[in-house]
């Protein structure tokens, strides 16, 4: 573990020391064969119980460095790294916060608090690090990547391998998984693929995946392995009268005759003035349909923890209605919305404002607002207001 420790500290100062020499605006020719960019953001926050008392100010700054190396025309290498420097209130208040930060579930641990001191952290993170074979019709990628299976834009119950909170607004390239993953493309627009993925704990996901498209629509089925359950989905995205219109279903079964149903269905649709308007409808046939407690696995583990494909949410029935309008080219507002019919009804809304200030720096303002019975059981659950400023360099 202290090798693998050195190897992240290691590549966190090479990857950083070659971002800095080729961001720079100079003459000299710059090589074709590799890639470099990311960006850094600095995202204070101020956040409040759910009466509006007792406040808080913390502070993340947060830096990207993505690579990639194309040594020939059927290779390609990727090393991407997360950097983190919290100031943040948690750390001293919620024992144990410093081991959430630092959970890795990959098989091998790429993830590190370099220090840790009272309010004050600095973790990184190697969550992209593979290498792509491609050749004809076929694609075979080895290593942590992204695998995304889902159609819809905020529950997908199709998505076994990287499910995620859209509440998690700050992580826009979502986490990976350490897998291999066989794609074999059959046409223009269909394609099969394998995929084998290993947690830490050597738990397995094993899958299969066919895409293909017919009537203007792309479909997809999909079965393998979930953990200790078996798994069979099937998705499909296209259009009603230039409306969006998707959706996603997945059965799980276990040795012990449990069915778990998950799906999810969404449209969303783009008025003449610009105005977006999306809304999604998920169903749990496990979750809670009226009163739900605040032990583990409840609503508090919902907005804390790691979700999983079969527990997408805690309550049966769950809607979702989001919105968005660019008043000008460089400002555009949004607003995201979740509701659960569950202990006398649970809301979360998220409204924000985006705003490019020039080219390659963007400003938005965001706020998430926390409204269910008991969340001042929960400790920084109330409202939670954002200012977040972004550079993005590129070589």
């Amino acid at each position: 573990m202290i090798a693998i420790n050195r190897t992240l500290i290691i590549l966190l100062i090479i990857v950083i020391s070659l971002c800095h020499a080729f961001s720079q605006n100079t003459e000299e020719k710059k090589p074709k064969n590799y890639l470099i960019k990311g960006y850094i953001k600095d995202l204070p926050s101020l956040s409040f119980d759910a009466d509006f008392k007792n406040f808080q100010l913390d502070n993340l700054v947060h830096n990207r460095i993505n690579a990639k190396w194309y040594p020939t025309k059927t290779l390609t290498g990727a090393l991407e790294i997360r950097n983190r420097f919290y100031y943040d209130h948690k750390l001293s208040d919620f024992p144990g916060y410093d081991q959430f930060l630092e959970a890795d579930d990959g098989i091998v641990k790429l993830t590190k608090n370099i220090f840790s001191d009272g309010n004050v952290l600095l973790n990184a993170s190697i969550d992209r690090l593979w290498v792509d074979w491609s050749k004809r019709d076929w694609q075979i990628r080895v290593g942590r990547q992204r695998i995304n299976w889902g159609t819809n834009l905020v529950y997908n119950p199709n998505d076994l391998f990287n499910t995620y909170s859209f509440i998690d607004f700050d992580y826009e390239e979502r986490p990976g998984s350490d897998a291999i993953r066989v794609q074999y493309y059959t046409g223009f627009a269909s394609q099969v693929e394998l995929v084998a993925k290993m947690d830490n704990y050597q738990n397995t996901v094993i899958a299969g995946y066919y895409k293909f498209n017919k009537w203007n629509y792309d479909f997809q089925l999909l079965g393998g392995k979930y953990y200790d359950k078996a798994a069979f989905g099937f998705g499909w995205a296209g259009d009603i009268k230039g409306a969006g219109f998707r959706g996603e279903i997945t059965n799980f079964y276990n040795e012990d005759n449990c069915n778990t149903v998950v799906a999810g269905i969404s449209s969303d649709y783009t008025f003449k003035n610009g105005l977006y308007i999306h809304h999604e409808f998920l169903f749990n046939s496990n979750g809670a349909q009226k009163e739900l407690s605040f032990g583990s696995g409840s609503l508090g583990g919902f907005f804390t923890s790691s979700i999983t494909a079969d527990k997408l949410s805690p309550s049966m029935f769950n809607f979702y209605l989001g919105s968005g309008y660019s008043i000008t080219p460089l400002i555009r507002l949004s607003l995201g919305g979740l509701y659960m019919p569950i202990n006398n009804g649970v809301l979360f809304g998220m409204p924000s404002a985006s705003i490019s200030i020039k080219e390659n720096w963007d400003l938005m303002l965001l706020s998430q607002i926390f409204k269910f019975e008991g969340s001042d059981m929960i400790p920084g659950f109330g409202q939670l207001f954002f200012t977040r400023i972004k550079w993005s360099f590129a070589n």
